[in-house]
């Protein structure tokens, strides 16, 4: 693993605390997070999304949002503005 790669890693924890408000607006629990990182977690590895180094997860800050979108059924290539979209104020997304 590069250093370019190792720069843009968070552990999953500081990822949904300090991250993107749209992950906290989609999984308005940390619990919710953390259930589906595990729940897809062969497919978020294998698209590098997440990388699991001992017992800790982590996540990656450029892939992870176009493979959780997928997952999702919310579509591919969405860009930062589109994210945006789906925070409201009141921490409902638009799905």
């Amino acid at each position: 693993m590069n250093e370019t790669r190792l720069s843009r890693l968070r552990r999953k924890k500081d990822f949904y605390t300090n991250g993107p408000d749209w992950v906290r607006s989609i999984w308005t629990r940390f619990e919710s997070f953390h259930w589906f990182v595990k729940r897809h977690r062969r497919h978020l590895a294998e698209t590098g999304a997440t990388v699991g180094l001992g017992r800790d997860t982590f996540i990656d800050v450029e892939l992870f949002p176009n493979v959780s979108l997928q997952i999702l059924g919310l579509g591919e290539g969405v860009g930062h503005e589109e994210l945006q979209k789906l925070v409201v104020p009141h921490g409902r997304p638009h799905v």
